[in-house]
């Protein structure tokens, strides 16, 4: 991370809440190849914690994205996880101030690896459809159950080991606390609600971390 941006006020630095980000807001831009040949996919991915203690991304993808290809044994490939985000006009502030943007993301570069088991395929597409559809969804898919094996054929499995990965949560913290506050409760109003305790933490964290 370059010293001088993000702004260290804005900067998420607990390796936990980098986790809680994604598993919040889990789809991924994938980014692999050369400057003007990139390969640019949305992929949502699964954040897990590895024997070595290493983070580790997991996903999988058709087989006819041009992603595919790209993915070979220890190949680089960068990534980033976007939140929610806002214009904010200096009308909502309390105190005077000039207009901006909030947002949340993650971002980091790994290298990637083909998942070639498939029992190891199924589990993640199990794994997949149970934290995704979260506690509000009753459907989950059954490794076991035969329609995979119709399909599994045509998508691809993989795993990004992360070697680098920062975060920003841009909530106003550089105004005071007060207009922070009242940033973020903005922002959290263009969700559906459920990331408000994660929003919580990620201002509180900068502004203890920044105080």
């Amino acid at each position: 991370m370059n010293d001088a941006y993000p702004l260290r006020p804005f900067r998420i630095n607990d390796p936990g809440l980098l986790q809680k980000v994604i598993r919040q807001w889990p789809l991924a831009t994938l980014i692999s190849g050369e400057i003007g040949s990139a390969c640019i996919s949305l992929i949502p991915l699964l954040v897990k914690d590895h024997p070595s203690g290493d983070m580790h991304l997991c996903g999988h993808l058709d087989i006819n994205n041009e992603h595919a290809n790209a993915i070979q044994a220890g190949a680089p490939i960068s990534f980033q996880f976007t939140g929610p985000d806002v214009y904010v006009s200096p009308d909502l502030y309390a105190s005077r101030q000039l207009p901006g943007w909030l947002y949340v993301s993650v971002k980091g570069d790994g290298t990637i690896e083909s998942i070639m088991d498939t029992g190891e395929l199924k589990n993640l597409l199990h794994e997949s459809t149970t934290a995704f559809g979260g506690t509000q969804q009753d459907f989950h898919l059954d490794p076991g159950d035969e329609r995979i094996d119709r399909f599994i054929g045509g998508i691809k499995g993989f795993t990004i080991k992360v070697n680098r990965i920062s975060g920003i949560a841009k909530l106003a913290q550089d105004k005071g606390i007060e207009d922070a506050r009242i940033a973020t409760r903005f922002l959290l109003g263009t969700t559906d609600g459920s990331a408000k305790e994660l929003l919580d933490l990620l201002l509180g964290e900068t502004l203890q971390d920044n105080a």
